[in-house]
């Protein structure tokens, strides 16, 4: 049994979208393309994100969304799954006036779907999620070069609260879940 809550990230399948802002930081931009593969719920709505390695420290490269109703403290989510090779990719989460701004990485494989969360994150003016490779050390606890990455993106939700809910999919507004 769930209590109510709200998934504030906009286009929740869809990082092809325009909600959905390019993390670009001394190397290429990842490419992102949309409906590519099989999603945990049996939808061809997965997309695939192909993201470059950022060895240098200040090199980043992937997806974010700016969440900027979320009270603090608040959880990120998504489900992530390798298209290819057996990479790692950081979840990072950072407030958008003050509060932690930490990444944690996770290790994907090809067979299964991850769902990677980012728990109990403490934030000021809203939430920021970022699916990335972030090598921004200075700003970034936990940042690192994860390497290059062939993934697969599913389900993003970040939503008040010290710890992650059940998927809410979200298009083009917050959705709100009711209490079970």
């Amino acid at each position: 049994v769930e209590g109510a809550r709200t998934n504030e990230t906009l286009r929740s399948q869809e990082f092809d979208n325009a909600a959905w802002v390019a993390t670009v930081a001394g190397i290429a931009a990842s490419t992102v393309t949309a409906n590519f593969a099989v999603a945990p719920d049996g939808t061809a709505t997965a997309d695939r994100i192909q993201i470059p390695a950022c060895p240098a420290v200040g090199n980043a490269s992937g997806v974010n969304q700016n969440s900027l109703t979320i009270a603090s403290p608040s959880s990120s989510s998504v489900y992530l799954k390798a298209n290819a090779g057996t990479p790692s990719v950081s979840i990072c989460m950072y407030g958008m006036t003050t509060g932690t701004r930490a990444c944690t990485q996770f290790a994907l494989n090809t067979s299964t779907w991850t769902r990677a969360v980012v728990p109990n994150v403490t934030n000021t003016g809203g939430m920021n999620m970022e699916i990335a490779c972030e090598n921004r050390t200075a700003s970034y606890t936990g940042a690192t070069d994860t390497g290059a990455a062939d993934i697969l993106v599913w389900g993003a939700q970040s939503e008040a609260g010290a710890y992650a809910t059940s998927y809410i999919p979200t298009v083009a507004a917050a959705v709100t879940r009711n209490a079970e």
